[in-house]
């Protein structure tokens, strides 16, 4: 049994419960900690098949970068797992814009991801992030019409829309 369930809320038997009891932890925290990591791997072995718990996992490995390159894969890994567990929700997609956007500075497949989240109903904030995008596209493009090369990925730091902030 873990903290949470022996002096918290109650038992984490749902992933929502899962979730909720994450959120507690990194907010109380104001950072990913070693208990909100252990919590959401302990999520996954019961509940393998919620996208939404492993949207959740992609955003705390990015805050928890520790060997950039390994972490930023994982992350980049946790948030196709939903994409592929349900393809019909938009939040895994909207999330893998984000991350290509500011985590892996990959203007052209966040706007991919972006597209995708909207046909699937997403709201502002990946209409905002296409935006974007799509400004970041206009922008790398020199006077000649010619795409610069894209540059490397920025790391750290925490990018906008994580799962975690819908929670």
């Amino acid at each position: 049994m873990s903290r949470y369930d022996e002096s918290m809320k109650g038992p984490l038997d749902t992933p929502e419960a899962f979730r909720a009891a994450i959120l507690d932890e990194v907010v109380r925290a104001e950072h990913a900690t070693d208990a909100a990591l252990a919590l959401i791997d302990e999520a996954l072995r019961r509940f393998p098949e919620s996208a939404r718990l492993w949207c959740l996992h992609g955003d705390l490995l990015q805050l928890r970068v520790d060997d950039e390159e390994q972490g930023l894969e994982q992350a980049g890994d946790s948030y196709l797992t939903p994409a592929e567990l349900a393809p019909d929700d938009p939040e895994p997609y909207e999330s893998l814009g984000h991350f290509h956007d500011a985590v892996m500075d990959d203007p052209g497949r966040a706007a991919e991801y972006f597209r995708k989240a909207i046909a699937l109903g997403a709201g502002e904030s990946a209409r905002e992030g296409l935006a974007e995008a799509r400004a970041q596209l206009d922008a790398s493009r020199g006077g000649d019409g010619h795409r610069r090369p894209p540059p490397r990925p920025r790391g750290r730091g925490i990018p906008p829309g994580l799962c975690l902030s819908g929670l």
